[in-house]
């Protein structure tokens, strides 16, 4: 039978073996998003894949746009018990968010200070355009903006803020593109070059 003492340890071991420093056992992470990764463009509906365990086999999933509106809220069984299992979910949006920036929240109730384990923060594609069907990687060529490439890609200007909202922490100032850096340019699913 396992004690909480010798499964603090096996929970203390796995997180040294998964690469993770854990000073104390309340410290341990219980769970590994592979994907969506920081600032990845998610689309409807949402895959979210990993390995975990939890406070008795459950992890909570929650996803919310940049203005706080819940897109959904439900729990997952994973692993428990210091049992680490792949998963792979399909998260469904409730509606179109209103912001394309928004946030996936993942904890197994073990996370610091009892809030979550990770916090990862997504773009939804359905918000930046309609009918997103992927993006194309764009390098910045030298007198290039953000209006030229949106001239290129949409043949309207007007329609840089699809770049911008595309590309969170990759623009600090949209009047000045660095040269050779590479942008995610969202394209609809009618895009012929």
């Amino acid at each position: 039978m396992l004690s909480m003492k010798s499964l603090s340890g096996m929970l203390l071991t796995s997180s040294i073996l998964f690469g993770t420093a854990a000073p104390s056992a309340t410290a341990i992470e219980m769970v590994d998003i592979h994907h969506p990764q920081p600032n990845d463009i998610v689309t409807n509906p949402v895959e979210v894949c990993g390995v975990g365990t939890g406070r008795h086999g459950e992890i909570t999933m929650q996803l919310r746009d940049d203005g706080g509106t819940e897109l959904f809220h439900d729990f997952f069984q994973v692993g428990g018990l210091g049992i680490w299992r792949d998963f792979c979910v399909t998260i469904p949006l409730s509606s179109i968010p209103e912001t394309a920036q928004g946030e996936l929240e993942v904890s197994t109730g073990t996370g610091p200070d009892g809030g979550p384990d990770a916090i990862i923060p997504v773009v939804f594609a359905e918000a930046i355009m309609d009918d997103y069907d992927g993006f194309r990687a764009h390098t910045i060529r030298d007198g290039e903006t953000l209006y030229s490439i949106a001239q290129e890609y949409y043949e309207n200007p007007n329609n840089y803020q699809r770049i911008i909202d595309a590309n969170p922490q990759r623009i600090d100032d949209v009047d000045e593109l660095e040269v050779g850096q590479t942008l995610r340019v969202p394209l609809s699913r009618d895009w012929i070059q």
